[in-house]
């Protein structure tokens, strides 16, 4: 256990390195160049004061840059400034930046839902607006907009897992799971984390595991509780360890920042 534990410490360690090494020079540097007009510079310093690597942590200056970079045109980023100034309880600020996130989704989201990746996790605008109406955290909780943008969401999510993307069919399952943006169906949220899970690759002769790690973990915990499908623990134990597995393999080497760790998958 000792050495597994180990195995799992260095390679995580590994992970998060790597993207340090990509940064890389003197965090002065990156407030050099920040201070001239690079965003990425900005979200970049932002990145480093808030994990407190390669510079002393400090949350001001991290909500500072992620501010910088928010208002230079990331939108992305202005939800991270916003959860930095809540948690340095600058809650005027707080407010500013969350609300500046939810137009930036909201502009994405009417553009055509610009779906992108954070490692193999994706994100789409239309539902992160939906959860944030649903939520109603800094701004005022509206669940007939909610529905409106989850439903959007689905719309496109389901498109793009019917073209055979494995974290498209991910994030539909979950919504079956929860019932965002269609009726809540636990067997349809079965038979969509496992068609993403167990996906293959072999077609294109690649020599990689498609399976998708969260897809993996939804349909663990749909075996832990039987819902849509027998109660069953191995089963349950069985995907947890696959969805971890997939995890920490897709995120080895990784050349960006690092996405959250699953529950259950830390160490």
């Amino acid at each position: 256990m000792k050495k597994v534990l180990m195995l799992l410490f260095f390679t995580a360690m590994f992970c998060f390195g790597q993207y340090y090494q990509r940064v890389g020079g003197d965090i002065k540097g990156w407030e050099k160049k920040c201070n001239r007009g690079d965003i990425e510079s900005c979200s970049t310093a932002a990145f480093i004061y808030h994990h407190g690597v390669e510079a002393k942590e400090n949350q001001n200056k991290a909500a500072k840059y992620w501010a910088k970079s928010c208002d230079g045109g990331d939108g992305g980023d202005c939800e991270s400034a916003s959860g930095v100034f809540k948690q340095i309880k600058n809650h005027n600020e707080a407010n500013e930046y969350y609300n500046k996130a939810l137009q930036h989704y909201i502009k994405e989201c009417n553009s055509g839902d610009d779906i992108n990746y954070y490692g193999r996790y994706i994100i789409s605008p239309c539902f992160k607006v939906g959860k944030m109406y649903e939520e109603g955290s800094e701004v005022w909780q509206d669940k007939t907009q909610a529905n409106k943008y989850y439903s959007k969401a689905f719309q496109h999510l389901k498109k793009g897992c019917d073209s055979d993307s494995g974290g498209y069919c991910d994030v539909v399952g979950d919504m079956y799971r929860d019932g965002r943006g269609v009726e809540q169906n636990y067997t349809k949220a079965v038979k969509y984390y496992k068609e993403s899970c167990e996906r293959s690759c072999s077609e294109f002769n690649i020599e990689f595991d498609c399976g998708n790690e969260y897809s993996c973990l939804g349909l663990s915990g749909m075996y832990e509780e039987g819902k849509g499908v027998k109660q069953d623990k191995a089963q349950a134990k069985k995907y947890q360890k696959r969805g971890c597995d997939l995890f920490w393999e897709s995120n080895s080497g990784a050349k960006g920042p690092i996405v959250p760790i699953p529950d259950g998958c830390d160490f």
